[in-house]
């Protein structure tokens, strides 16, 4: 709003509206690659998150029953 007030105030309006028009797709093209940016590694985790719950869920009862049908204690890591 300034600057076209001041584009206004001093006859380059047109000069005034062109940065401001600049400024902003310069704006949109950053948080484009921002967002591009972050897809990556927010995929990453979200698989690794997954993988993760898998293994709890599955695995770990395994060795659980293992080490039980053993009669033995299951470490603590």
């Amino acid at each position: 709003v300034n600057m076209v007030r001041a584009g206004e105030t001093g006859g380059f309006l047109d000069k005034s509206l062109l940065t401001v028009a600049d400024s902003f797709e310069a704006d949109v093209r950053l948080q484009g690659q921002i967002k591009s940016a972050m897809a990556y590694p927010v995929v990453v985790l979200g698989i690794a998150l997954i993988l993760v719950m898998v293994m709890l869920l599955t695995i770990v009862p395994m060795f659980a029953s293992m080490y039980d049908s053993m009669n033995a204690q299951l470490p603590f890591v």
